[in-house]
Parts: C-alpha cells; sequence; structure tokens
C-alpha cells in the first residue's frame, strides 16, 4: 500500500511541507521528526466534512450536558418564582456561590480527561483503570470537603455576600442540603470526564437529561404539595435537586462499570515509582487547569 510522503522542514519556528510522493515505507524519517504517514493521510486527504461530523459527534454532547447541568438551578429558581418572591431572591445568591463550587469541581477534572484520554488511546487498561480510581477518590475526598464546608460554614459565606436577614433562613436551609450533597457532583464530574475521553459522552448527556426530567417532577411535587407529599418550598427544591443529582452519580457509575470498565481492583499497586509519576503527573495537571480559572464576579 502507498503512502503519501512529504519533506518536513522547520524555518523559522514554523513547520513548512512540500515535495510530496508516494513512497511505501510505514513511516517517515526527518532529522527531527518521525511523522507516521497515516496521520499524514488523513490531515491532506480526509474530507472536511467528515472531520467536522466527528468533531460535532463529539463536541455536541459534551455541549447539551453542560447546558443541562446548568439547568438543574436554574429550573429550581423558575418553579420557586411562582411559589415566593423571597424564595427566587434567596436560591439565586446561593446558585452564584454553588456554580462556583461546582466550576471548581469541573477543573479538578481536567487532570483526569488527560491521562484518561492517554492511556485509553494507548489501550493501556490497566494504567486506565488505575487513573480512574485515583480519580474518583481524589475529586470524592475534594468534594466531602467543600461540601462540609458548605454545610457548617455556610452561613459565614451568606454573611460575606451581605444577604438580607429575611432571606437568611431559605438560603441557608437551600446551602445546607445543596450544597452538603455537593460531592456528588464532584463524583459525576468525574465519571462524566473517564467517559468523554473514551470517546463515549452519549451516556453522561443522556444521564443528565434524565435527571432534569426528574428533578421537574420532584420540583412539582415537593415545592407545591402535590402527589401526597407536604410543600416544602425552598426545602423541597433543594430536597429534589440533591436527590436528582445522587441518582446521576448512580446511574454513571452504572454507565462506567457496564460499558467501559469491568473490573475495579481494590488494592493498586501505589508503590510502584509508576504510579507514583502518573500520580504526580495528575496532581500537576489539575494545578495547570486552576492556575488558568479565574472565578466569576459576582
Amino acid at each position: 500500500m502507498a503512502y503519501l510522503c512529504a519533506t518536513l522542514a522547520i524555518d523559522n519556528g514554523k513547520l513548512t511541507i512540500d515535495n510530496y510522493q508516494s513512497i511505501n515505507y510505514q513511516t517517515i524519517h526527518c532529522p527531527l521528526l518521525i511523522v507516521n504517514c497515516q496521520f499524514i493521510i488523513m490531515l491532506f486527504t480526509r474530507r472536511p466534512s467528515a472531520l467536522r461530523s466527528k468533531l460535532f459527534k463529539l463536541t455536541g454532547p459534551i455541549f447539551l450536558e453542560t447546558l443541562l447541568m446548568l439547568t438543574l438551578g436554574v429550573v429550581d429558581t423558575l418553579m420557586l418564582s411562582h411559589y415566593s418572591d423571597n424564595a427566587v431572591a434567596a436560591v439565586g445568591v446561593v446558585n452564584q456561590l454553588l456554580n462556583m463550587v461546582f466550576l471548581l469541581f469541573n477543573i479538578t477534572t481536567v487532570g483526569t480527561a488527560v491521562m484518561c484520554a492517554l492511556y485509553f488511546g494507548a489501550k493501556d487498561t490497566k494504567s486506565f483503570t488505575q487513573v480512574v480510581g485515583v480519580s474518583l477518590l481524589f475529586n470524592a475526598l475534594v468534594g466531602l470537603t467543600i461540601s462540609l464546608a458548605l454545610t457548617f460554614g455556610g452561613e459565614q459565606m451568606l454573611v460575606w455576600m451581605d444577604i438580607r436577614p429575611d432571606l437568611m433562613p431559605m438560603a441557608l436551609t437551600y446551602m445546607k442540603i445543596v450544597g452538603g450533597f455537593g460531592f456528588f457532583q464532584a463524583i459525576s464530574f468525574t465519571v462524566s470526564a473517564v467517559l468523554r475521553a473514551a470517546n463515549k459522552p452519549n451516556y453522561a448527556m443522556q444521564v443528565t437529561f434524565a435527571i432534569n426530567i426528574l428533578n421537574i417532577f420532584g420540583n412539582y411535587a415537593l415545592i407545591f404539595g402535590h402527589f401526597g407529599f407536604p410543600a416544602l418550598g425552598v426545602e423541597g427544591a433543594a430536597i429534589s435537586t440533591s436527590l436528582s443529582r445522587g441518582v446521576a452519580m448512580l446511574l454513571l457509575f452504572i454507565v462506567l462499570f457496564k460499558r467501559l470498565i469491568r473490573r475495579m481492583p481494590l488494592r493498586p499497586s501505589n508503590k510502584s515509582p509508576t504510579m507514583r509519576r502518573r500520580s504526580a503527573w495528575f496532581i500537576s495537571s489539575i494545578c495547570w487547569g486552576m492556575k488558568y480559572w479565574q472565578p466569576a464576579s459576582m
């Protein structure tokens, strides 16, 4: 089989390609580079429409998943607007803080996505599984720590945000319930990042769509007291949102272990130098992502 070849040169820091010809070698040998010919064929002969289609199939579900995840808090605000104006104001203030926290959870998955994509592409199943285990443990600990901080320090945070005294009880209730179970979101973000790295973003999008439907029904039942449930108002919205995120976490775990990882080793070889290097790389990737993160102004 003939491959497309080109002469590669570096001129003032730019890579130039010329002198195309057909050869029968598997690789192109250059003084500084060894380039796989199949990559050159894909780069120059594949139609742009096919690449756009593949890109859309990957990024489309990711965009919809992110949009649907953000709508959980928006749905609470919209449905509470038919319950009480004060409830809308209280939940709106809390959601500003929670969205920043959830963005932090999302950033901690940067290292997960990088390393999982690396080992999944290399078909290194053992290393891929180890990275998933380390990522889940790390993000679960981060999520639990922040959830405890929101539960026990939420009132002081709301004071710093200068919330009105008459809104404090409702805001604090919503903060303790939704923020206290925020680790559900941290773990869900991690599993979603693993699925995206393994080229399976559709599953995370479908789970997020399902829990949005569940959250709407939960809000309808618990905020206004339908289907035999008491009318709990802000507390009902918080319970429904937290329950929906817990269900999302369980569904994502089911997808992870049924579609991607058949068995998770309980005792990974943490003593090996290779595992220590992977852990260091994982942590450095997270720090790199946090370096370029700037919290949104409130």
